[in-house]
């Protein structure tokens, strides 16, 4: 569970102001809204990598946030990054759980040779291996192909009940996979039903990117 209290954000102005919201049920949690309204800020805040007003409560034991530059050891192997990254040296459970997400052969390939849907896809065996709590993908879609963004599909789909996922994403297919949806507006953060964000986007869908 997540309980955000009196939260404001601001740089140069503010961001966020007043926000009171709490997450507190497993599920795909889809946030939207204009570049620049702040989805990754809030990550950030959530994640407790920058500075904020008000209150932010995690409850969970383990919290893992992936960003589109998250970044690896890149002149390591892959293997090497899973091993480090998780303090897990298990080589057959990395084979197995690798399996649904890559060819064997990236797993001894230098991280730096890997393409960016393949890298995406080495978070993925990551947050498996992890197990966290609550897991936080931030535009995590970029970069994907067909064939990749239905392995993140899958991923949802089978985490959805035993995690709380944050998404944000530019690709209005991972509604689907979404149990709530949020608009970050007027300095706040409004759940929505996904009726009402289908309005929304078709009145005006340049709002939700």
């Amino acid at each position: 569970m997540i309980k955000v209290t009196n939260f404001g954000k601001k740089y140069d102005k503010y961001i966020f102001k007043n926000v009171d919201i709490s997450f507190d049920k497993f599920g795909v949690h889809y946030f939207c809204g204009k570049n620049g309204i702040g989805k990754s800020t809030f990550f950030r805040c959530v994640s407790h990598l920058e500075d904020y007003e008000g209150r932010i409560e995690n409850f969970s034991k383990k919290i893992f946030y992936v960003f589109d530059n998250t970044p690896f050891y890149s002149n390591l192997k892959v293997i090497d990054n899973i091993k480090i990254i998780t303090d897990i040296y298990d080589n057959a459970l990395i084979l197995s759980i690798a399996s649904q997400y890559i060819d064997e052969e990236i797993l001894f390939r230098k991280v730096n040779k890997c393409s960016f849907g393949e890298k995406k896809m080495i978070y993925l065996i990551i947050l498996e291996l992890l197990d966290a709590d609550i897991i936080i993908l931030d535009e995590f879609n970029n970069g994907l192909d067909k064939k990749n963004l239905i392995k993140l599909k899958k991923f949802l789909e089978k985490y959805k009940s035993q995690k709380i996922i944050f998404l944000s994403s530019h690709d209005y297919d991972f509604l689907e996979n979404a149990d709530y949806v949020y608009v970050l507006e007027n300095y706040n953060i409004k759940k929505i039903s996904k009726t009402e964000f289908n309005s929304i986007k078709i009145s005006g869908g340049k709002e939700h990117d």
